[in-house]
């Protein structure tokens, strides 16, 4: 078995920065199967274009662009990659307890996305992770069951823009107690939560789908093209179409 240490990888690496003690590389790699290696550090892998499967133990999981994958430094896996050409942006950390593998599947990959634009633009990483960081929601009480609804219909009606006044009739809360504790329990706002939905939803169809800037505006609930490419550049500092060009070239 390889062991890899720091900034190594199996394919071939274009290029690699420091950045806030993290280390990034964009690593590019052919069709074909790995042999069974593990990594010095703990990283997180990007996928920005083509697939690849993950193996390890008696496990097999197809990783598809816009995925984000978490491996500990003592993860033992081998990758084949399934298609022409690869592409991944790799971030090692230092050393966690977490899980020795997991595909980083919540909904605000934004925090990830920033650091890999600043990357490819040779930017320091500037982003706000007030804003992309992920809040654990804490276990509702009896109470609160209601909340769990309006996460729900977030992530499923993301054509939507809802208000506190819609959603609150739909849950029968009252609008005021409803901000109030939807704010204390995730830390957003109702409409900063529901926009972190809606751009994380953008950013994998711009990844994974050809579809126009004016179809993912219109998916993603917002009045006109204008409003989603002002959104878009708030948050990542670019426009969608420039962030497609940028993470697919």
């Amino acid at each position: 078995m390889i062991i890899l240490n720091e900034g190594e990888f199996l394919g071939v690496n274009e290029r690699t920065s420091v950045q806030h003690d993290l280390i990034l590389s964009k690593t590019a790699h052919l069709y074909g199967e790995t042999a069974m290696h593990a990594h010095k550090n703990d990283y997180f892998s990007i996928l920005l274009s083509g697939e690849y499967l993950e193996n390890f133990r008696n496990e097999s999981i197809l990783i598809k662009p816009g995925d984000i994958v978490y491996r500990r430094r003592d993860h033992i896996h081998k990758n084949e990659f399934v298609t022409d050409t690869v592409s991944c942006i790799n971030i090692e950390i230092s050393h966690t307890e977490n899980e020795n593998f997991f595909l980083y599947t919540k909904e605000n990959k934004g925090y990830f996305y920033q650091l890999i634009v600043d990357f490819l633009l040779n930017k320091s990483f500037a982003a706000d992770p007030g804003f992309f960081g992920d809040q654990p929601l804490p276990e509702p009480n009896k109470n609160l069951t209601w909340l769990i609804q309006l996460i729900g219909i977030l992530h499923a009606e993301k054509d939507v823009f809802h208000t506190p006044h819609s959603l609150a009739q739909r849950v029968f809360v009252h609008p005021n107690y409803l901000a109030r504790a939807f704010k204390e329990k995730t830390g957003n706002t109702i409409g900063t939560y529901q926009l972190k939905i809606k751009l994380n939803h953008a950013v994998q169809q711009l990844l994974n789908t050809p579809k126009t800037i004016s179809d993912i505006s219109f998916e993603n609930g917002f009045y006109d093209d204008a409003h989603f490419i002002r959104s878009f550049k708030k948050a990542y500092h670019i426009s969608p179409l420039q962030f497609r060009k940028l993470l697919k070239s």
